[in-house]
């Protein structure tokens, strides 16, 4: 959808593919807007290098096997995909929509985008898959991380301070 602004994420991939040919763009889920991105990468002329799976049964496994995730979202409430990005150890380069920020730690987990220009994703998507402290860091930070914030033990604590204040 629209919200998703996968159209900007394909102007950048178009650009990171003249830096980085061998790069691949792996678009996963469907919509209403699938055709007219479909024709978008065609006229960009990264076709053969972006893949849109549709609906997948187990998302996951592929985004295990990720160098970065991409969510470019004009808006979002809690991303779930980011979270479960890090989880996994993938670095995320997200906008700074929703929630996003207490998910993605800049720097870290990943990198927050403020430019929602192509070239300033551009950017990011390349320093992300070629920053291989980053990159580790995802990868030995991100699940910790969530475990930590995201556990159920942790919600059961915020759940029960929000109720005790709620009480007094």
């Amino acid at each position: 959808t629209a919200q998703k602004q996968v159209g900007l994420l394909l102007d950048a991939f178009a650009l990171v593919t003249r830096k980085l040919p061998d790069a691949r763009l792996v678009i996963i889920g469907d919509g209403p807007d699938r055709e007219k991105l479909s024709g978008r990468a065609r006229r960009l002329g990264i076709d053969d290098t972006v893949e849109f799976t549709g609906q997948v049964e187990d998302p996951e496994h592929r985004m295990a096997r990720f160098s970065c995730l991409a969510l470019p979202s004009a808006y979002e409430g809690f991303p779930n995909v980011a979270m479960e990005a890090v989880a996994l150890g993938v670095p995320v380069v997200a906008a700074a929509a929703g929630d996003v920020q207490d998910i993605v730690l800049d720097g870290r987990t990943g990198h927050i985008a403020v430019d929602p220009s192509p070239e300033s994703w551009a950017d990011l998507l390349l320093r992300t898959v070629n920053d291989e402290a980053l990159r580790h860091r995802a990868y030995e930070e991100g699940p910790a991380f969530i475990r930590t914030k995201y556990s159920v033990e942790s919600s059961v604590d915020k759940l029960r301070a929000v109720y005790t204040s709620a009480i007094r």
